[in-house]
Parts: C-alpha cells; sequence; structure tokens
C-alpha cells in the first residue's frame, strides 16, 4: 500500500458518517437511505481513483468490500 494511499483510507476512516456506516456494514446491521447513498459515492471515489492510477489496489479492494457488504 502507499503511502498517500493509506494516508487518505486512514484520514476518511476518521469521518463521522463514514465511520458509523462501515461499522453498520461489518456487523450486518441495517444501513438507512442516506448511508447507503454516502457509502456508495465512496465506493464509486475510490473506484475512479483506481482507474486513475493501477497502483491504488486498495481503493479498488475496498469499493468491492463497500458494495458486496
Amino acid at each position: 500500500m502507499l503511502t498517500s494511499e493509506k494516508r487518505t483510507l486512514t484520514a476518511i476512516g476518521k469521518e463521522p458518517l463514514f465511520k458509523s456506516t462501515i461499522e453498520k456494514l461489518s456487523i450486518g446491521s441495517e444501513l438507512d437511505f442516506k448511508e447507503k447513498s454516502y457509502i456508495l459515492s465512496c465506493a464509486i471515489l475510490f473506484l475512479k481513483q483506481y482507474e486513475r492510477d493501477k497502483r491504488l489496489t486498495s481503493y479498488a479492494d475496498f469499493s468491492y468490500y463497500e458494495t458486496s457488504a
């Protein structure tokens, strides 16, 4: 994992909405519409960044996790 990649994922992980939504995904809780929309938007942004730079494999992996959970 690239340093900049790790820094970005660490920073977004501190955002309250992102953190709570990922926690809900991890334990299998139901997401409301706002959370679903938000996490899907994040997944799309991560995938777009991966498309620009294929070294950012963690972004693609994380996007897949977000949409498959």
